[in-house]
């Protein structure tokens, strides 16, 4: 009988993927120093929401990297951490620099609204703006898996997105779902979860943006 080989077994790959998971997480972290080191230094008040917003812009291409490279580790079962997170950060500036700035802008505008009211125990006008922000969120997280696949201009992308919640609600809303679940295991469990939290996350959206993908390609591969 052939020996199995060490790199065929569960143990290897398992490990291979905590290699992968934990790699491209520290480069994200890495990636967003800015925004670490104005969490740590300032607290997160109205007064302080404008330092907050320009620490969050070099976020929107590490988030289009780390939709690249988990897109790639779902598909290809391999990765280059190093070399694929830079490839994903470089790929399609421009539209990843417009499309954040402009979801940061009405995230801030929004947030600002939801302190505001609720500091001034207005409830119901302060989860009416709640719910915007989660709307905005909600954009972002069906927009960034698109522009990491396809060249598409700052409309379009819009267009797609409002499209793929309304032809894929439910598993947009998993998605959605899967954000929100780990942000709350974060919380809960800071210490344990800091070093793979964001790597996971972005697997299993991207995994669950497969089937989404797919169909687009399969849309705009017809139209062409």
């Amino acid at each position: 009988m052939k020996e199995k080989s060490i790199l065929d077994s569960f143990l290897y790959k398992v490990l291979k993927y905590v290699y992968y998971f934990l790699m491209t997480n520290l480069l994200f972290l890495l990636s967003n120093t800015l925004f670490l080191a104005v969490l740590f230094l300032f607290p997160l008040s109205l007064s302080n929401i404008l330092v907050y917003s320009i620490s969050l812009i070099p976020m929107g291409f590490s988030i289009s990297a780390l939709c690249y490279v988990m897109k790639k580790l779902w598909q290809e079962k391999e990765l280059r951490p190093i070399g694929d997170y830079i490839y994903g950060y470089k790929l399609n500036l421009g539209i990843t620099l417009k499309f954040w700035l402009l979801q940061l802008g009405i995230g801030t505008v929004f947030l600002v609204d939801v302190l505001y009211f609720l500091d001034r125990n207005q409830a119901i006008i302060a989860v009416a703006f709640g719910i915007a922000l989660l709307i905005n969120l909600a954009v972002s997280l069906a927009g960034f898996p698109i522009l990491t696949t396809f060249e598409v201009k700052l409309k379009n992308l819009y267009i797609i997105s409002f499209y793929t919640w309304g032809k894929f609600f439910l598993g947009q809303c998993l998605n959605l779902m899967t954000i929100l679940s780990f942000g709350i295991i974060l919380y809960a469990y800071p210490s344990e979860m800091f070093l793979f939290v964001f790597s996971i996350s972005g697997y299993f959206v991207m995994k669950q943006n497969d089937s989404i993908l797919s169909y687009l390609n399969h849309q705009f591969s017809t139209e062409s």
